[in-house]
C-alpha cells in the first residue's frame, strides 16, 4: 500500500458477535487515473500513533480500473475483532449505494399489494414497538394491546400504503395521559380504547390529532376530571368519531385550523363544560343520535362551523 490509488466509500457495517463486515464501494468514475487493483487496505485511527494501516486484503486476480468508466465494485471486508477492544467503524461521508442496496426500497415503492400482520402487546411495550416501525409503512398492522399505561403514546410521521389499527384486547387497554397522532398520511384506526383521566393527571387533550388526514376512532371511552379536552383535531386533520362516550371534560371536542371531524352515534356524553369548539376554519359534522351540545352546557365557535344531523348549521 505504498502508493494508494483511490479511497473507497464505506457504508454501514454489520456486526455479529466478534465478526464485523465492512461494505466498501469502488466507483471507477471517482478514480483520479487508471490503475490495476491488486489489494485493499483498511486504515484505523490508533489513539497513540494516529492513522495506521490496519489490514490488507489481497485480490485473487487483479482488476484494471479505467478512470471515469461506469465500473462499480462492492467489497465485503470481514474482520474478527474482540468485543473488549471497543473498535467502531464510521461511514464515509461519500458512501455509495449499489443497485442491491436500493432493491428492498424499490420493491416497497412499486408494490401492487399491501401485506397484513397482527401483534399482541402489553401496554408497556406499545411505544417501543411503534418507534421500531419504518416510517414508510407498506403493511397493514393490527396491534392488540392489554393493560394500562401512564406514558404518552405517539403515532408520528408515518406514510406509505400501509395502515395502523390500535385496538384493545378483551380485557381492555387504558391510556391515562395522551395518545398523539401527528403528521401521518396513512389510515389510523383506534378501536375500543379507554382514555381515563379521572385522576386529573394531564390537562392536555387525551386524543390529539394533528396534521393527519385519516383517523378513525370507534367504541372508545373518554372520562375526565372536569378539566382539559377529550379530543382535539387540528392543523388540516380529518377525524371520524363513532360510537364513543365522552364525559366530564372542560371541552369534549376541540377542532381548529382547517380541520374536519364527524361525530356519529356519540350519545353517551355528559358533564362537559363545552361540547364542541370549532375555530379557524374547522368543520364539525353531527350524525346519527349525537346530541348537538355533546354533553356540554354550550358550544363555542370562532371562525368555524358546526353542522347538525339534518345538514343545517348550529
Amino acid at each position: 500500500m505504498s502508493q494508494p490509488c483511490q479511497t473507497l466509500a464505506v457504508n454501514s457495517p454489520t456486526r455479529n458477535g466478534n465478526n464485523s463486515t465492512i461494505p466498501a464501494t469502488l466507483a471507477a468514475v471517482s478514480a483520479s487515473g487508471n490503475y490495476t487493483l491488486t489489494e485493499l487496505g483498511v486504515y484505523a485511527n490508533d489513539p497513540a500513533e494516529g492513522e495506521i494501516l490496519y489490514k490488507i486484503y489481497r485480490l485473487a486476480h487483479p482488476v484494471n480500473i479505467v478512470a471515469g468508466s461506469s465500473l462499480a465494485l462492492r467489497f465485503y471486508l470481514e474482520e474478527t475483532v474482540s468485543l473488549d477492544l471497543g473498535v467502531t467503524v464510521e461511514c464515509s461521508p461519500a458512501g455509495l449505494l449499489t443497485e442491491a442496496d436500493l432493491t428492498p426500497v424499490k420493491e416497497k415503492l412499486f408494490a401492487v399489494s399491501t401485506g397484513s400482520r397482527s401483534v399482541s402487546l402489553e401496554a408497556s411495550q406499545l411505544q417501543a414497538f411503534l418507534e421500531s416501525l419504518p416510517r414508510l409503512l407498506t403493511e397493514n398492522i393490527t396491534i392488540t394491546v392489554s393493560g394500562t399505561t401512564d406514558e404518552y403514546i405517539y403515532i408520528k410521521n408515518f406514510y406509505g400504503s400501509g395502515s395502523i389499527k390500535l385496538q384493545a384486547d378483551a380485557g381492555g387497554f387504558t391510556i391515562q395521559r395522551q395518545l398523539q397522532v401527528d403528521d401521518c398520511s396513512i389510515d389510523i384506526w383506534l378501536d375500543g380504547l379507554t382514555f381515563d383521566d379521572s385522576a386529573g393527571l394531564d390537562y392536555d387533550a387525551k386524543l390529539l390529532v394533528w396534521y393527519s388526514g385519516s383517523v378513525h376512532v370507534s367504541d372508545c371511552a373518554f372520562s375526565g376530571a372536569d378539566t382539559g379536552t377529550a379530543i382535539q383535531v387540528g392543523y388540516t386533520s380529518n377525524a371520524r368519531v363513532k360510537d364513543c362516550s365522552i364525559k366530564n371534560f372542560e371541552r369534549a371536542l376541540d377542532t381548529t385550523s382547517n380541520s374536519m371531524a364527524s361525530l356519529q352515534n356519540c350519545a353517551d356524553v355528559a358533564g362537559n363544560t363545552f361540547g364542541i369548539m370549532s375555530s379557524w376554519g374547522a368543520l364539525v359534522w353531527l350524525a346519527g343520535n349525537t346530541p348537538e351540545l355533546l354533553g356540554g352546557a354550550s358550544n363555542y365557535k370562532n371562525g368555524g362551523l358546526i353542522a347538525k344531523v339534518d345538514g343545517t348549521l348550529l
